[in-house]
């Protein structure tokens, strides 16, 4: 990345498209086709870490919450990008939202750990709760 002098490369969750946000442009590095574009997006990418911590990081936005901050900060400073592939390449990821996902993984798991924690306390449960069954009390 240092002998083309591209810091950042990102790989897109779309086809690279030209459009009113990215503006894309076909180049050729070292018999590789990229595209230009004037976004500085934080999809998942590559990224010279020497150049980020001189250039990028003190440019950083942390007021703004997550990567919307960063986004419009390098993005607003930078007005360059490079997207892996030539024009019309299609997508190279897949976005997975992982937030998401981690809530729904934790409210499927929660209902079985709470029953495990019942079920192996269940005389203390029965006694907090004055539980009875069968005429019984336990």
């Amino acid at each position: 990345m240092r002998v083309t002098r591209i810091p950042y490369l990102r790989f897109n969750i779309g086809p690279n498209s030209d459009n009113e946000l990215d503006r894309i442009s076909q180049i050729e590095i070292k018999n590789i086709a990229i595209c230009q574009t004037c976004i500085f997006s934080n999809r998942p990418h590559l990224l010279d870490r020497a150049y980020a911590l001189d250039h990028c990081v003190p440019r950083m936005n942390r007021a703004e919450r997550g990567s919307r901050g960063i986004e419009k900060a390098l993005t607003e400073s930078c007005h360059v990008g490079w997207i892996a592939g030539p024009t019309d390449y299609a997508a190279v990821i897949q976005h997975i939202d992982g937030y998401n996902a981690l809530r729904a993984w934790h409210r499927r798991h929660w209902s079985n750990r709470t029953l495990e924690l019942v079920s192996r306390n269940i005389k203390a449960v029965r006694e907090h709760f004055n539980l009875v069954q069968y005429g019984r009390r336990y």
